[in-house]
């Protein structure tokens, strides 16, 4: 980008947009007028350099090594980002839950609720199946259920809902891989949410740190 002293006016008012730079190799780039015909009033707007996923904030970055008689350089950022995403509602902290065994004398059921991934709920060991679940409190529309298995998992389970607490319908199985199950189905109306474990992956039981349920 350059402008001559030899019968040339000076350079004004260029904005360069939405661009993706694709190699700079070994080359440069410069802005340089000439005394007399300077090169002004610059925009630089959503201008991105190779394996860069955000805009460029300097001449520097654009790789702009000479530069001279110049001035008015605006360097503009993405202008409208993508809002944030609204944080979602678990809709089963601190909701009352019930456990089919426990694994010591303590009703470890509410701690699978409390947002706490240091506490933990678990079954009596060696014993198939075995089950936990949570009361919405009311009829809710879900979708996905979250859960943060400990080191002993379940091989094989279910997620079942229920309307009220005595008849289970199948909404989702899986062979269990433990960690963080992220798992998604259609949405259906329940107030009840259980995971059914029909195959424990270890010796012990099922345990789960947190047991989380999300609508659409």
């Amino acid at each position: 980008m350059n402008s001559s002293g030899n019968g040339a006016g000076p350079v004004t008012g260029v904005t360069v947009k939405n661009i993706t730079v694709r190699d700079i190799g070994e080359s440069y780039a410069k802005i340089e007028g000439q005394e007399g015909a300077l090169i002004t009033n610059l925009t630089f707007e959503n201008v991105y350099m190779p394996g860069s996923t955000t805009p460029a904030t300097t001449l520097q970055e654009m790789n702009f090594t000479d530069r001279a008689y110049y001035g008015g350089v605006t360097i503009l950022p993405v202008q409208n980002p993508e809002p944030a995403p609204a944080p979602r509602t678990n809709l089963a902290r601190l909701h009352p839950a019930v456990i089919s065994s426990n694994d010591n004398a303590v009703d470890s059921a509410p701690l699978a609720f409390d947002g706490n991934l240091s506490t933990r709920a678990g079954t009596k060991r060696a014993v198939d199946p075995g089950w936990l679940q949570v009361d919405l409190g009311s009829m809710k529309t879900i979708n996905e259920v979250h859960l943060y298995w400990d080191t002993a998992y379940g091989k094989s389970y279910q997620i079942q809902i229920s309307g009220n607490g005595t008849d289970w319908t199948l909404v989702y199985t899986t062979d269990g891989k433990g960690g963080l199950e992220k798992i998604t189905f259609n949405p259906v109306q329940t107030r009840y949410v259980r995971m059914y474990g029909t195959e424990r992956a270890t010796q012990y039981g099922y345990s789960l740190r947190e047991f989380e349920v999300y609508g659409p």
